[in-house]
Order: C-alpha cells, then structure tokens, then sequence
C-alpha cells in the first residue's frame, strides 16, 4: 500500500454538534476526486482536554485518517459507527438527527445526511457548517483552535 499526498490546500468543513449536552466538534477535509467530493481527513473532538473522552476521540481520529491516507474509504467505518451504543448518547440539537445511540453515530448519520443532500457544501445551508475553503494549515488550525475555544476547551494532541 502507498500512502496518498494530502494536497497542501484542502476544503474543508467544521461542525459543532450536542449529543446529551456534550459538546462535540467535527472537522471534515475533502477533495474533489472523479466528480464527487470525499473525505480525505476528519477530525473528531470531545470532552475536556486530558479526559478519556477527549483521548479516545483524538485515538479514533488518528486512525481513521491512516486508513484514509492509505486508500481507504470514510464509508468502510460508517454502517458500523451507526450501530454502536454507549455514552454520551440521547438528544442532539440537530433537527434532522434528533437522538442517536452514541457520537459515533452521530457523525455516521451527519456524514449520510450531508451525501443524501447533495454534498457537504449544498447541504451547510440547513447548518451551521463554517466553510473553509483554501486556507492553508496555519489558517486551518487557527480555525480548529477558535471551534474549541467555543467551548472552553484546550487544544492538544
């Protein structure tokens, strides 16, 4: 397997999202491959800095992006984040994903729903999804940075 270049701009996209009021934060980053737009990053935060929460999701966030650096697609991980249960889990403040069974599940149905809708770009207009197109990685982490500011939380690895 070869590991794919990540262009040095990519268009990427930012969620802010509540499931059982915890707060949580989705960065996609996409490229235009054969007419349709894919996920070639995405990027998960929650919880505090320092706690297993917070841990757990920079884990997950590291390893789906190795599978998708080395050919890999988002959709081998969705049907399974669909299904699973744990905690956090309950209402959402999203109107078309009321209640899910977990944040995983969230992002799995958020990612379908965006698809179903036309792509991440059509579909920011029935969300609040910051739009960060050409921005190079200082601009795109100042980005990331002002999202966890939003709820007090500290960055880190």
């Amino acid at each position: 397997m070869t590991k794919n270049q990540l262009p040095e701009t990519r268009r990427g996209y930012s969620h802010s999202f509540h499931v059982n009021k915890q707060k949580c934060h989705l960065i996609l980053n996409t490229e235009i491959r054969n007419n349709k737009e894919e996920i070639i990053e995405c990027f998960l935060e929650a919880g505090k800095f320092g706690t297993s929460l917070r841990g757990m999701t920079n884990a997950l966030s590291f390893a789906i992006n190795v599978h998708l650096r080395y050919g890999g697609n988002i959709h081998d991980f969705l049907d399974a984040f669909e299904k699973m249960e744990f905690l956090p889990n309950g209402k959402t403040n999203n109107k078309e994903i009321q209640e899910v069974p977990s944040i995983l599940s969230y992002i799995a149905q958020y990612i379908k729903l965006c698809e179903s809708n036309g792509g991440y770009l059509k579909h920011k207009a029935k969300d609040k999804v910051t739009i960060m197109e050409n921005f190079t990685d200082e601009q795109m982490i100042l980005e990331q940075e002002k999202a966890l500011q939003s709820c007090n939380v500290k960055g880190g690895g």
